[in-house]
């Protein structure tokens, strides 16, 4: 585009690479990334990136003892939540069913109601 606006794999390619900085390149003298190489480096970093979140957990998971009292401090109140929200999901999926199966039968009761008064002015 070249209207000045700025689409949103523009500011995702320039944040995951500064395609505008030059690479040294023995040929031209400088080298800019084009979108095959964008991709390629892009798909590297996200790579390495969780990797290294990979190396980070075992590290913090190898220092510190297993405690079942610090997990159920920790994640109790989690699950607990979890629990809570699932079941209110569930409950609520229910009354919709129950809402539409009601509403079908009214709508239902009305095309009836209106074709026995069609059949009567007929």
């Amino acid at each position: 585009m070249d209207d000045g606006s700025v689409t949103e794999k523009d500011v995702l390619s320039e944040f995951v690479v500064q395609r505008h900085l030059p690479l040294p390149c023995q040929e031209t003298g400088t080298y800019y990334l084009d979108d095959h190489d964008e991709g390629y480096v892009g798909y590297f970093s996200i790579l390495a990136a969780f990797f290294w979140l990979n190396v980070m957990s075992f590290d913090l998971w190898n220092s510190f003892p297993f405690d079942w009292s610090g997990m159920v401090y920790f994640y109790g109140p989690i699950w607990i939540l979890i629990i809570f929200n699932t079941t209110l999901f569930i409950l609520t999926a229910f009354q919709i069913m129950k809402v539409k199966k009601e509403l079908r039968n009214i709508v239902k009761h009305h095309e009836r109601k209106q074709k026995l008064n069609s059949d009567k002015q007929e």
